[in-house]
């Protein structure tokens, strides 16, 4: 049988297949801007995660110390808080003493500050005068005029008083104190600046 040589042949068209290659280029430009969306929220809760653990990790450990704040000897004259600032703190504790429940436990001098590291902030700690450890990176609290320490304490009227300093002797009268970590490790980037704020009384500073 002879084929009309006026039939059309089977096939696409080109409009056809441009239409076809303009529904696929939308849809693999769907698929890839959910896929980047998806990368983005895992950065995001990533990065959220890991500046909620480290600041955590950070005010647990300095709220410990300063809960245990005593002075060096039982009967020493020497303040337990040598030094009471917005950004700094000096003082004796027994957290790390071997015998913490004796009379004379055995206590360290420890120094937090907050100090300029490179393009940022970083709060360091300082034990017994030996070099100063990164304690955590990217403190706003300096950029943000928003004291790390408030104190409050009891004045010469007896009357309790709060402040970001205490000088003098008055740092045995400190009642309790509060630390307040403002931390941003990605400056400029999600996530969010973080804030957290947790308050210490110093056990042994009413006996002394």
């Amino acid at each position: 049988m002879r084929i009309s040589a006026n039939r059309r042949q089977a096939g696409i068209t080109l409009v056809e297949l441009m239409v076809t290659m303009v529904i696929l280029g939308i849809a693999t430009t769907a698929i890839v801007m959910v896929w980047i969306s998806l990368q983005n929220s895992f950065a995001y809760s990533s990065k959220s995660s890991e500046q909620r653990e480290f600041t955590r990790d950070a005010i647990t450990l300095v709220a410990r110390e300063l809960r245990d704040v005593r002075r060096p000897t039982q009967n020493s004259s020497i303040s337990a808080i040598n030094r009471a600032n917005a950004y700094d703190i000096s003082f004796y504790t027994s957290f790390h003493g071997t015998d913490t429940a004796s009379p004379s436990p055995s206590v360290q001098y420890v120094q937090y500050e907050i100090q300029a590291d490179g393009d940022h902030h970083t709060l360091f700690r300082q034990i017994d005068g030996g070099g100063w450890q990164r304690v955590l990176s990217y403190v706003m609290n300096r950029k943000r005029n928003q004291p790390l320490f408030t104190y409050s304490y009891i004045n010469d009227s007896a009357r309790l008083e709060s402040g970001s300093a205490v000088l003098g002797d008055m740092t045995d009268r400190i009642v309790n104190i509060q630390i307040r970590l403002v931390v941003d490790t990605n400056p400029d980037h999600a996530p969010a600046p973080m804030t957290l704020t947790t308050t210490v009384q110093p056990r042994n500073l009413r006996s002394t």
